[in-house]
C-alpha cells in the first residue's frame, strides 16, 4: 500500500507496471501512446517503470506527466513489492523472464502480437 500511495495510486486505481532494460526492441513509445489512451479514459491510472538503458531518453517528457513514474533498476524484493502493487504487467515489445514475476504476482501481462518475443512467450 505504501508503494502505491508513493505514486499517488487510490486504493481502486489501475497501476501497470514495465520491468527491464530500456532499450528499442522494448518499443517503449507503443508503451507511452497506449498509456497516454489509458489515461485520457481512466485519469486515475498510474504507471510505474523499472529499469534503465539507452533508452531511457524516451521516457523523460512522459516523467513530467502526474501519471507516470519511473523507479530505476530495482531487483529482490523491492522489484517484487512492484509487481504486487500493479494490476498489470506492460511489455509491447521484446518479453523475457520478467513475465515470471508478473504470473507470480497475479498481474497479467500485455504485449503485442508482433514484436519479438523470447521462447516464454512465443
Amino acid at each position: 500500500r505504501a508503494l502505491r500511495a508513493s505514486i499517488g495510486a487510490a486504493d481502486d486505481a489501475c497501476v501497470g507496471l514495465y520491468c527491464g532494460s530500456l532499450y528499442p526492441d522494448k518499443r517503449l513509445e507503443l508503451m507511452l501512446a497506449a498509456c497516454e489512451q489509458v489515461v485520457a479514459r481512466q485519469p486515475s491510472f498510474r504507471m510505474v517503470v523499472i529499469g534503465d538503458g539507452p533508452s531511457r531518453p524516451l521516457l523523460e517528457q512522459a516523467m513530467q506527466q502526474p501519471w507516470f513514474h519511473w523507479v530505476g533498476a530495482r531487483r529482490g524484493r523491492e522489484k517484487a513489492a512492484w509487481f504486487r502493487a500493479s494490476q498489470l504487467f506492460l511489455n509491447p515489445g521484446l518479453v523475457g523472464l520478467h513475465i515470471l514475476d508478473s504470473f507470480v504476482a497475479g498481474a497479467p501481462m500485455i504485449t503485442t502480437r508482433d514484436a519479438k518475443h523470447s521462447p516464454e512467450v512465443a
